[in-house]
């Protein structure tokens, strides 16, 4: 009995590791870490949601659970699609060291190997702090 109870706390302990990692974005967006390795994670999108909200959610994801420094780069793994607004990033640490990455001027998810530097992704959620709208 003893054996099993203790089987099913290291097997809590760890689910909830994972968990813990998990975390709300400035924006609303929910940002899940991925298994695979610790570098990768999705964030969840919703109606209305745009290359901005995806791109500020995984800078602050990287920034302050993956403690990633601000010269980083966030790369896109995954477009969301019509079925489905999930977004995939990886983080890219020494990006001055990786091949070259799609570093296009222009905000959009359209396909992989786009990226932002931590630093920039995560100021785009400054809009959502200060209340600022874009829409005016």
């Amino acid at each position: 009995m003893f054996r099993i109870l203790t089987i099913a706390l290291v097997g809590l302990s760890l689910a909830s590791a994972a968990e813990a990692r998990n975390r709300l974005a400035p924006n609303g967006a929910l940002v899940l870490f991925e298994t695979k390795t610790d570098d990768n994670f999705r964030v969840l999108g919703r109606a209305g949601f745009g290359p901005r909200d995806y791109y500020c959610a995984a800078g602050y994801f990287a920034r302050v659970t993956l403690r990633a420094r601000p010269t980083d780069r966030v790369v896109l793994t995954r477009p969301p699609t019509r079925s489905d607004r999930t977004v995939g990033f990886e983080l890219v640490r020494n990006p001055a060291k990786q091949p070259f990455l799609n570093r296009d001027v222009v905000l959009r998810l359209r396909e992989p190997g786009q990226s932002r530097t931590v630093g920039h992704a995560r100021n785009l959620c400054e809009q959502f702090r200060f209340g600022i709208n874009n829409n005016d």
